[in-house]
C-alpha cells in the first residue's frame, strides 16, 4: 500500500540516520545552555571592569555636591561666610573666615565627621581653600576670584579638574 505525503513525512521522523550519514550540527538545549553560561559569565565580568572607571565621576559629584552646599548656606542669609578646604588627606567644611579653625568645622551632608579622609575615599585633591560670601560669590585666600578656580580630582587612577566659575560660584 502506498503512503499519501503527509503519512510519508510523518512516519520519516522517527527514523535514524543512515549508515554512512553524517548528522552535524547542536541541538536547541546545547545553544540554550551554552547562551545562559556566557549570560552568567557576561554579569559576573563586566560589572568589576566597569566600575573602575565609575569611580572618578562619583568623587566628583561628592566634591561639587559639598561645595555647592556650602554655597547654599552662604546664600541663606548668614553674615559670616561658608566654605570648604582640603590638604594632602583631608577636607572639610567651615563656617567664618578661618578654615583651620577646629570650632568653626562642621559636617558636610552624608559624612559623619567634620573631616573627610581622602584616603579611605580613595580620592586625592589639590589642597584648596575656597569661601562664599552672602551672595554666594567665591573666593580665595587672596580675596574675590579673578580667575576659575580648578580644583584637581584623582580616583580610580583617572584626574578630572572641577572649575569654580567667579563672581557667580557655578561649578560645572
Amino acid at each position: 500500500m502506498g503512503l499519501n505525503a503527509a503519512e510519508a513525512r510523518r512516519a520519516g521522523r522517527g527514523r535514524k540516520p543512515r549508515a554512512g550519514s553524517c548528522v552535524s550540527g547542536f541541538t536547541l538545549i546545547e545553544l540554550i545552555a551554552v547562551i545562559v553560561i556566557m549570560g552568567v559569565l557576561a554579569a559576573v565580568i563586566v560589572p568589576r571592569h566597569m566600575s573602575l572607571g565609575s569611580l572618578l565621576p562619583a568623587r566628583v559629584a561628592e566634591l561639587r555636591a559639598h561645595l555647592r552646599s556650602m554655597q547654599l548656606r552662604a546664600l541663606k542669609g548668614s553674615s559670616s561666610a561658608w566654605g570648604m578646604g582640603a590638604n594632602a588627606t583631608h577636607f572639610w567644611a567651615f563656617n567664618g573666615t578661618d578654615p583651620n579653625l577646629s570650632s568653626a568645622r562642621i559636617s558636610l551632608p552624608g559624612e559623619s565627621s567634620t573631616a573627610v579622609d581622602m584616603v579611605a575615599k580613595q580620592m586625592t585633591v589639590t589642597p584648596f581653600t575656597i569661601y562664599f560670601d552672602r551672595y554666594g560669590v567665591p573666593y580665595d585666600a587672596s580675596g574675590a576670584l579673578a580667575a576659575p578656580a580648578g580644583l584637581t580630582i584623582t580616583a580610580g587612577g583617572q584626574s578630572q579638574t572641577l572649575v569654580i566659575t567667579p563672581v557667580t560660584g557655578y561649578i560645572p
